[in-house]
């Protein structure tokens, strides 16, 4: 009974984001536990209360470009536009980071830092919380963080094994 309803409730996030969401689906299969605990780290994965959305998204998109095959990234394309992230900044993020806004830009560049341990990442982190407050810095460390577990999550599952790269689209 519980199963049906998680795979009712994944096949609607399916068909609205068009994603596929069966290593979800292998969770509850294998154990609603693991489940259960899938679902509050997503709920963990989409805190924000001070971080700009605008800001917030770029983190989480420069994130699934550097991490991911590319189906992960569209995905968080269509959320971005969903929550009324402005196209053009979405589109900057994934093909002209060099364009993005000077806040935006630094916000891209330390999440990129902190993913790859570039050795500017503390000058970053400075500038950050200098312009956004110590708060925003954290809740973009942890967006950053919790963003690259899926991919990697897929990867080890093997759900990752048709990955190519994608044209994106940015329509909702």
């Amino acid at each position: 009974m519980i199963n049906t309803l998680i795979k009712k409730m994944t096949n609607q996030f399916e068909t609205k984001y068009k994603y596929d969401v069966s290593y979800v689906n292998e969770f509850a299969d294998f154990s609603l536990g693991l489940f259960r605990n899938y679902a509050a780290f997503t709920k963990f994965n989409k805190y924000r209360r001070k971080t700009p959305l605008d800001v917030y998204h770029v983190a989480r998109l420069a994130t699934f470009k550097n991490e991911d095959c590319g189906k992960c990234l569209q995905l968080n394309i269509r959320m971005a536009l969903e929550e009324g992230v402005e196209q053009k900044t979405v589109k900057q993020v994934v093909s002209n980071p060099e364009n993005l806004s000077s806040q935006h830009k630094l916000v891209h560049d330390f999440t990129l830092a902190l993913l790859n341990d570039n050795s500017d990442l503390n000058a970053l982190s400075d500038e950050v919380e200098k312009i956004f407050g110590r708060e925003v810095l954290v809740e973009i460390s942890v967006c950053v963080a919790t963003c690259r577990v899926y991919p990697t999550m897929k990867k080890g599952m093997g759900y990752s094994k048709e990955c190519a790269l994608l044209d994106f689209s940015y329509e909702q």
